[in-house]
């Protein structure tokens, strides 16, 4: 067998046991996570593991460009809603203001406040003149 190439070293039980013949170095694969005896058990839990750290580092990445992405676009957030608001604000004054409805709304607010006046007047002035009447008459 030349250097560098995989070869069988020996037989242990029932796992074969690997050797890299290197000229620096033998490399036993059995250390290196070749081993034939694992359960499916053993290798569903190391999948698991490997499986959950990578989601673990993923979710890191994800969440740190999210909020790259936010401190970016954030301000541009801030003027869109403060247009957004002066917009509304200054066509709704448009809509009150303007020279059809307004005196409409006008007349409707203040004939609804001489109503409201009328209206708890009598309630108290009758009120009022009820109890002196009963009180004179007493």
């Amino acid at each position: 067998m030349e250097s560098g190439e995989l070869g069988v070293k020996s037989y242990e039980g029932s796992c074969l046991v690997f050797t890299l013949n290197s000229p620096l170095k033998t490399h036993n694969l059995l250390l290196e996570g070749l081993n034939m005896e694992k359960g499916y058990g053993q290798i569903i839990i190391e999948s698991f593991v490997k499986a959950l750290t990578w989601g673990v580092t993923l979710a890191v990445i994800f969440v740190i460009s999210v909020k790259i992405t936010l401190g970016m676009v954030k301000q541009d957030v801030k003027d869109t809603i403060d247009f957004a608001q002066k917009t509304a604000i200054h066509n709704a004054m448009n809509a009150v203001l303007s020279y059809d409805v307004f005196p409409k709304i006008k007349q409707n607010t203040k004939e609804a406040i001489e109503f409201t006046a009328n209206t708890v007047d009598e309630q108290i002035l009758r009120k009022h003149f009820s109890e002196k009447e009963t009180s004179k008459k007493k």
